[in-house]
């Protein structure tokens, strides 16, 4: 009995080693650090183009390699890879003794992160050198960012590991993963609350001591569910999906109330439940009293327990299940009636993602992106698209215009028939099995040509002509 007690009370809390990511989250705030790290990144990067015998030039928000213009954004910077890859040190020690030799290894961290983003940009830029002028989707955007982060978050196995090596590789997958996912959404509104209930659901989760026949069932279920989220396009669902994997969600657990309601938290669409904001609060009070004043363990009580050889089949077949949020967009296509823009339009091709139109009584000052869907992914809003390409949005005065400080922007849909105005609504009519993802309209203008309200009136006469011209043809054709 003495071992056993001893190692409880020599367990470290979780939430100091949480403490260096909560200091590098606050400073990742500011603009001068995220640029100060960047500069670090980006010169590296650079250097290593130059090596290839290609032409490069530093012009701050943007850096150009022989015919290309790469926008260089926050995500470029890396402090993101940093943040994550703290984040996975955190979570693969917390079992370990809080030395000053397990700081001195979270300190090490950062060279790896710097390393990873600079293999990462590389990587970026080499794509859309094969595939220009196409951009990547944000699905493989985040797909490279996943790869490198896998072989230098191996830096954070713990050096005197006691469980079994499969134990450390699977967690290590699967936390990667889980802040892959993540990261991306911390800069969105409201997101505050995926990552509390995220972080919730890990806190109650472990990869699984001893392995039963009803893990055969519950793997079979979890691989089920991820073809049916990949056939659905429904990507806000890959988080949660990702929390419950079977080799570390602890059952018990996941079927009381308290799990079930972490888990709709970890989920991004809770975010569009009104009053969401009280709600998760609620949630994360009564979920902190239920862990404060209960102890659940893990093990999973059954009869028979599985032999070593069906415990090693079943990791390695659930490992690569853990890519597939990565890669399902691209794996797996919609097959739906494209919209295309009316004949009557001016019309320039934009490679990869859409067109640039022009139509009749169109403002010559107002510009008209069309843009194509990736797959079967849903389109993201305007402020994260843009975002993606280097331009950061704040809210106008006028709800529906957001604004970089010298342009407007407007957003539309075009979907099942129908124009939609906002993401929220364009979510939910998307949601749900087999659903087309339509087409996202992006109007723009600078800001000194029109004033707020004048630019969402123009924006919504032009998008309501553009709609009506193409609905009439889309409801008359028919198919035998």
């Amino acid at each position: 009995m003495t071992p056993p007690s001893s190692n409880s009370q020599e367990k470290p809390p979780l939430w100091k080693g949480l403490i260096p990511l909560i200091i590098v989250s606050l400073l990742a705030s500011q603009e001068t650090v995220v640029s100060a790290y960047g500069e670090i990144c980006k010169p590296i990067a650079l250097f290593i183009l130059s090596l290839f015998g290609l032409s490069t030039a530093d012009h701050g928000s943007y850096m150009n390699v022989a015919h290309l213009q790469v926008p260089w954004t926050r995500d470029c910077a890396g402090m993101n890879l940093l943040l994550v890859l703290l984040a996975i040190f955190a979570w693969m020690n917390r079992n370990v003794k809080q030395d000053r030799r397990y700081w001195l290894r979270m300190l090490a961290v950062i060279p790896p992160a710097i390393a990873a983003n600079v293999l990462r940009v590389l990587t970026l830029v080499m794509y859309r050198f094969a595939v220009y002028p196409e951009v990547e989707s944000p699905q493989l955007h985040y797909f490279f960012g996943f790869i490198w982060l896998i072989p230098f978050a191996l830096l954070s196995i713990p050096r005197q590991a006691q469980h079994a090596k499969k134990a450390f590789w699977f967690e290590l997958l699967h936390i990667s993963a889980i802040l892959g996912l993540l990261a991306p959404l911390l800069s969105l509104p409201n997101h505050w609350i995926t990552a509390v209930g995220a972080l919730l659901c890990m806190v109650n989760s472990r990869f699984t001591e001893t392995f039963h026949k009803r893990h055969i069932v519950a793997i079979a279920v979890w691989a089920l569910l991820a073809f049916a989220i990949a056939w659905a396009g429904i990507e806000s669902l890959w988080l949660p999906w990702l929390l419950i994997s079977p080799l570390t969600i602890n059952f018990r657990w996941l079927m009381r109330p308290a799990g079930i309601a972490c888990v709709a938290t970890a989920c991004p669409l809770f975010v569009l439940i009104p009053g969401s904001n009280v709600l998760a609060s609620v949630i994360f009070a009564y979920l902190a009293y239920d862990w404060y004043r209960r102890s659940e363990t893990h093990a999973i009580d059954a009869p028979n327990r599985l032999s070593l050889n069906w415990e090693r089949l079943l990791t390695t077949v659930s490992a690569p299940l853990l890519f597939l949020p990565f890669l399902a967009a691209i794996l797996f296509t919609l097959n739906s009636e494209s919209l295309v823009p009316p004949d009557n339009v001016q019309k320039r091709v934009i490679e990869g993602m859409g067109y640039e139109l022009k139509i009749e009584g169109q403002p010559a000052k107002l510009g008209l992106i069309w843009y194509d869907a990736q797959g079967s992914d849903r389109h993201h809003a305007v402020e994260v698209c843009l975002k993606y390409r280097g331009i950061e949005l704040e809210p106008a005065d006028v709800p529906s215009v957001k604004t970089d400080g010298k342009h407007w922007y407007c957003e539309y849909f075009i979907v099942s028939h129908k124009l939609i105005q906002d993401h929220q609504s364009y979510v939910k009519q998307t949601f749900g099995f087999r659903q087309d993802p339509g087409v996202h309209l992006i109007l723009i203008a600078k800001n000194q040509d029109f004033s707020a309200e004048d630019f969402a009136e123009q924006s919504r006469e032009v998008a309501t002509q553009l709609f009506n011209n193409i609905k009439k043809p889309s409801v008359a054709s028919t198919t035998p």
